[in-house]
């Protein structure tokens, strides 16, 4: 899992100091995960998972560092603030494991699953310590209750995944905002 994470209250002034940078027409894509999980049929509801999520989103609430849904439903709103045009958002869909009967999917959540597993303990230890105050004892055993959520097959979760990408206006375009 890989997230720009500037702290929230300088994260328009960022996207302005990109803008700046980036050539006329030239684009800035913003790609992050949406937590917590969903899912179609509700196995997500009630699971460690869910509960994962809910907890990363807090915990980087509580640090000032908004991650997640929480961060990434404000792109669109704060790209335009920042001058991008042609600001547009399109959803996607990761699969938790390999639950997926289309093999694209199933091979989709496979990479994902791995991707996730690889850095949990490092994404929880960090937040969940520092922003909830949890002992590292806590942390192993929800990290292991997780762990078994990544693994079970049954849990039809998916991350909803946001795309954004805006241009920076031409010299010659009048831009109204």
């Amino acid at each position: 899992m890989c997230a720009w994470i500037p702290t929230y209250h300088h994260r328009s002034l960022k996207l302005t100091d990109t803008l700046r940078n980036l050539e006329p027409g030239g684009w800035l894509e913003l790609q992050d995960y949406g937590l917590p999980v969903k899912s179609m049929d509700g196995t997500h509801e009630g699971t460690h998972i869910h509960r994962w999520g809910e907890l990363l989103c807090e915990a980087a609430q509580m640090m000032g560092r908004p991650l997640g849904s929480d961060a990434c439903d404000l792109y669109m709103q704060q790209m335009h603030e920042a001058g991008f045009v042609d600001i547009q958002q399109r959803m996607f869909m990761w699969p938790s494991n390999g639950w997926p009967k289309d093999p694209f999917m199933k091979e989709l959540g496979r990479w994902n699953q791995i991707n996730c597993l690889d850095g949990l303990e490092g994404f929880c230890l960090a937040l969940l310590t520092r922003g909830l105050g949890w002992r590292k004892e806590e942390v192993d055993v929800f990290v292991a209750q997780v762990t078994k959520d990544f693994k079970d097959r049954k849990i039809h979760a998916y991350f909803p995944m946001p795309v954004t990408y805006g241009r920076k206006p031409l010299p010659e375009e009048k831009v109204f905002w």
